[in-house]
């Protein structure tokens, strides 16, 4: 009868097992499928980039317009615990907002507690900063599972998965170096 119990235990967690690895393989995989296109947008963003400044400048004359750097670090704002599922792949050196005025706006946010323009992400130097904008409800930044309040005027360095909590959503903040002479 023991030896009945000790197989039986055995199997079931040989079972138990097997499905944290299945777990653990099919989150990797939908990990590497997202980056996937986090790189293909950045890669369109970056010939886009390209392309205009071709345009611009189709002559190439020196010093008209500064040449596109083919190599950046990008941002992919990830949509958490909204029926919106996915991101938006940024470029941080222009200004990526978070409020509620649709047409002055990266991320839109229709929630009365959100003020127009209610937080900025941007680059400066080699960081990734988080600024409040003044907004009423004030901006939530949730690192390693403890959420800090940011003042308006205080910027913080933002770190990987950041999550940001702007009235009732969130979003995973998620940088990546793009190099397009390396693709």
């Amino acid at each position: 009868m023991e030896l009945y119990i000790i197989t039986v235990l055995l199997a079931l967690l040989a079972v138990i097992l097997v499905g944290l690895i299945i777990v653990v393989c099919v989150r990797r995989y939908l990990y590497k499928k997202e980056m996937e296109k986090s790189y293909e947008a950045a890669k369109q963003m970056v010939k886009e980039e390209c392309l205009n400044y071709s345009l611009k400048n189709p002559y190439l004359q020196s010093g008209a317009f500064p040449a596109p750097n083919p190599r950046k670090t990008m941002l992919y704002v990830k949509f958490l615990k909204s029926g919106e599922k996915g991101g938006v792949i940024f470029d941080p050196k222009e200004e990526v907002v978070f409020g509620r005025h649709k047409e002055h706006v990266s991320v839109c946010v229709n929630e009365a507690t959100v003020s127009s323009r209610h937080c900025m992400v941007y680059i400066s130097g080699n960081d990734v900063w988080l600024e409040d904008m003044g907004s009423a409800n004030g901006t939530g930044l949730i690192r390693k599972r403890k959420e800090y309040r940011l003042s308006p005027g205080y910027p913080i360095a933002l770190e990987q998965k950041d999550i940001l909590h702007v009235g009732s959503r969130y979003f995973q903040i998620q940088m990546f170096y793009y190099d397009m002479t390396m693709m």
